[in-house]
């Protein structure tokens, strides 16, 4: 059984390299350059192409049975057209080189940033250029091998050593305070980086996968609230992390516009508003909990804080600065759907001991 991974050097390439060359496959490289990551192992067999010279890359893959594609141009500059030209480039040689298999790697980011159990079958309309390249990507491997083998694995938030969203974790709870949106049952959609190489590597073994596309998600239940606190606890953060927004329904009440909350204080002509509108209501809205909870909100926001306790509790809040999401990660913070994952596989790593494995490189590389 020969391997290749197309995009070896990348973040994940990389280590799924690592991860397959330790089980003992015998795995062929390609990527444009052979980059730090894979410069630590010896004896590698790595070519060095450009993927988007279909030639050169048929003739790289004709001993080759399976491959992963981890491959992305990440220019944001004509990121649409280059990495169109690049995975046709690299269909065309897995046609034309007989390739039993083809694993695409995607992502959850081509689905809707808040995926809710109504919109889950939809395809994502956020305009930045990752997004819509793996959306891309996606749809022409999918028209292209209608009849062939193939499995395009959506991954999750991957996290772990040298991951992006452990960066992002960690960066952000040293910060100060991140701020959450108050979502009841929000889902992260975590995945360690060592479980997704495991699960590719099952499905290249895997000749019964049905689906065309499957979720490497952990289906351990997790929030957004979970991954920032095992991410803090292991770089022992005393500050205080977490802070919930107002919830939806009361900014939609006041119609309070998210880029004014994000700001220091809100206008405290607002609270006025609030303070005059009293005369101008019935007394059974004005007495009611709802416009009460509102008031002593919108107070305790006023000093600089998020909620009722931390108002009434001044000595006790911790002033740091605090972290609010920007429109994606408000949308992405506010997910409540956890979508089917493969239940023949068994993910091992769980997300304190996943968090623990990038919390030591993490210290290793910015702590000491």
């Amino acid at each position: 059984m020969n391997i290749a991974i197309l995009g070896s050097s990348g973040e994940i390439g990389s280590r799924l390299s690592h991860h397959l060359i330790q089980k003992g496959y015998t795995v062929k490289l390609i990527s444009r350059n052979v980059g730090v990551r894979l410069a630590r192992l010896e004896d590698i067999n790595h070519i060095s192409i450009d993927l988007q010279n279909p030639t050169k890359l048929t003739e790289a893959l004709l001993d080759v049975d399976y491959v992963v594609n981890c491959a992305l141009i990440k220019e944001e500059n004509n990121a649409l057209e280059n990495n169109f030209r690049l995975i046709n480039s690299i269909l065309t040689s897995c046609k034309a080189a007989s390739i039993k298999k083809i694993i695409e790697l995607s992502s959850i980011a081509v689905n809707p940033a808040c995926l809710t159990h109504a919109n889950h079958e939809e395809y994502s309309t956020e305009e930045d250029w990752y997004t819509k390249v793996k959306i891309q990507n996606e749809k022409r491997v999918l028209s292209e091998f209608k009849d062939q083998s193939i499995t395009i694995i959506r991954a999750g938030i991957v996290y772990g050593p040298y991951m992006h969203w452990s960066k992002l974790a960690f960066s952000k709870i040293q910060q100060g305070t991140v701020i959450l949106p108050c979502v009841r049952e929000s889902v992260c959609h975590a995945i360690h980086v060592d479980d997704l190489c495991e699960l590719i590597r099952y499905t290249i073994l895997d000749e019964n996968t049905d689906s065309k596309i499957i979720y490497g998600i952990n289906p351990e239940p997790i929030s957004w609230e979970d991954y920032f606190k095992n991410h803090a606890i292991q770089l022992n953060i005393t500050h205080t992390l977490l802070e919930k927004m107002m919830p939806q329904e009361i900014l939609d009440l006041l119609k309070i516009d998210f880029d004014e909350l994000r700001k220091p204080s809100l206008k405290r002509s607002t609270i006025d508003w609030l303070r005059n509108s009293k005369r101008l209501v019935p007394e059974i809205i004005s007495s009611s909990k709802m416009y009460n909870k509102v008031k002593y909100v919108l107070k305790a926001s006023n000093f600089g804080l998020i909620n009722y306790d931390s108002y009434i509790n001044q000595a006790e809040t911790s002033h740091t600065v605090k972290i609010y999401p920007n429109e994606f990660e408000l949308k992405l913070y506010q997910s409540t759907y956890m979508p089917d994952t493969n239940s023949s596989f068994k993910y091992s790593i769980g997300l304190e001991q996943g968090v623990k494995s990038a919390a030591t490189w993490w210290k290793n590389e910015h702590l000491s």
